[in-house]
């Protein structure tokens, strides 16, 4: 089995888990994770399954909320630059907009 990479978004080692008949893989320090996947008795089985769950981390594919989230933490900070706050203020804004942003993009 290929080796799983770090965690891409706070480098921390990230490892498999297994659940039930899922697999997905988890990251030890931010908790970042893939999606599940589960076993097919018919097509694949508990080998493959591994194999396809590290494809999916190691290859860093963004999901539609991921994108949409990185898309609008670029929009607060291009939107803070040139104002006289600190990057902590720019910080503490993005934490309280999440929240929000994950209802927005349920609601589309």
């Amino acid at each position: 089995m290929k080796k799983i990479k770090p965690c891409p978004f706070c480098g921390e080692e990230a490892e498999i888990k297994y659940s039930d008949r899922y697999y997905w893989i988890e990251c030890e320090g931010c908790h970042a994770r893939t999606n599940d996947f589960c076993i097919d008795d018919y097509e694949r089985g508990m080998a493959e399954t591994q194999k396809l769950t590290t494809k999916s981390w190691n290859k860093r594919e963004m999901s539609e909320l991921q994108k949409y989230i990185k898309l609008r933490i670029l929009e607060i900070a291009l939107n803070s630059v040139g104002h006289k706050g600190y990057v902590s203020d720019t910080i503490s804004t993005m934490a309280n907009c999440v929240e929000g942003w994950f209802k927005d993009f349920e609601a589309k």
